[in-house]
């Protein structure tokens, strides 16, 4: 989906509203987009990507998580949604009205992989509401490339154009 005023008022009710459902449901949505993707059938196992412990305690819940589970009951596939292989260690500022460049800068060392053992050879699907510029999927993904996973595939709610 594309990142429109609509999407956009939807993502807001999801992560400022306290409307978490909504996210399951959108990931379920976004499961039956998947169904005809090739490589769905080689996913180990579904990675939200993380928010900090304190942006966490503030909101209450991570809109990735939620969008996780809708995926995995979706896709109606016996994988697991691991919520905390991927950490976010450091308390980034909200990334609205950054550049490319800015919110490269920001991330900077801002994710760890906890549990290394299960993710050894795994191909993951990262999952998060938003893709503007890739600057944090990117860091995800290189934090679990790093960490010796085969392969990260990506889905995300919308994009921005």
């Amino acid at each position: 989906m594309h990142f429109n005023e609509q999407s956009k008022k939807v993502i807001y009710a999801i992560k400022f509203k306290g409307r978490p459902q909504l996210a399951v449901f959108l990931g379920e949505m976004m499961a039956k987009a998947m169904q005809r993707c090739a490589w769905i059938d080689y996913i180990d196992s579904i990675v939200p990507v993380p928010i900090h412990k304190k942006r966490l305690a503030e909101r209450g819940y991570n809109q990735s998580a939620y969008l996780s589970e809708g995926l995995k009951r979706g896709l109606k596939k016996n994988v697991m949604v691991n919520k905390h292989l991927l950490i976010r260690i450091l308390d980034t500022p909200h990334q609205i009205g950054m550049n490319r460049e800015e919110r490269c800068k920001n991330l900077q060392n801002a994710f760890v992989v906890e549990d290394q053992a299960n993710i050894i050879n795994k191909n993951i699907l990262l999952v998060d509401d938003v893709n503007t510029t890739g600057s944090t999927l990117n860091h995800c993904a290189q934090a679990l490339l790093d960490a010796g996973a085969a392969g990260i595939f990506i889905a995300t709610c919308c994009a921005v154009e």
